[in-house]
């Protein structure tokens, strides 16, 4: 059976110390959007992009939201947790993976404006996923919640306050 390691080499994943765990941008489109097309003060970029993402024992997906969906899509490895809160208070736990009995997905989407992070569902496993976004990733689509945000939160979440800590 595969481990981490083997599919950090494999793929070349990168440490990716912003968000957390292992990345490599793996596909992106040959077509661009042009900046009319988006909002003001964007640059061009690339119609979408697919990524590896690898997240392992007690590393986390920071808490932050995008511009965009992204979508996710499970690969190998255990499940993993997506944790979706949006300003509503209706929190979402998506569980990333191949096990259809246990309530497993092969296929999720963060939405666009809502923040979110993730979390290994077992100690010691790792979860190989995808994701995708359309259009592509740029810096100015991540954002981490600033203090007053992330008091916002607290007070909209109040049973998830360990989660929230955890996740930034």
């Amino acid at each position: 059976m595969t481990n981490a390691q083997y599919w950090i080499e494999k793929l070349q994943l990168e440490k990716l110390e912003e968000i957390g765990s292992y990345f490599r941008l793996h596909l992106k489109s040959e077509q661009t959007i042009y900046q009319t097309t988006l909002a003001a003060g964007s640059e061009e970029r690339r119609c979408w992009q697919m990524n590896y993402y690898l997240l392992q024992n007690s590393d986390v997906t920071a808490l932050h939201r995008l511009k965009q969906d992204e979508m996710w899509h499970f690969y190998a490895g255990k499940a993993l947790a997506i944790h979706l809160f949006p300003d509503d208070g209706n929190y979402q736990q998506i569980k990333l993976g191949s096990n259809w009995d246990a309530g497993e997905v092969l296929q999720a989407v963060a939405p666009h404006d809502i923040w979110f992070g993730a979390t290994m569902v077992e100690p010691n496993a790792f979860a190989l996923v995808g994701t995708t976004l359309a259009p592509a990733w740029h810096p100015t689509d991540y954002r981490k919640p600033t203090p007053q945000e992330l008091e916002k939160l607290r007070e909209i979440y109040p049973q998830y306050q360990e989660l929230i800590s955890r996740l930034i």
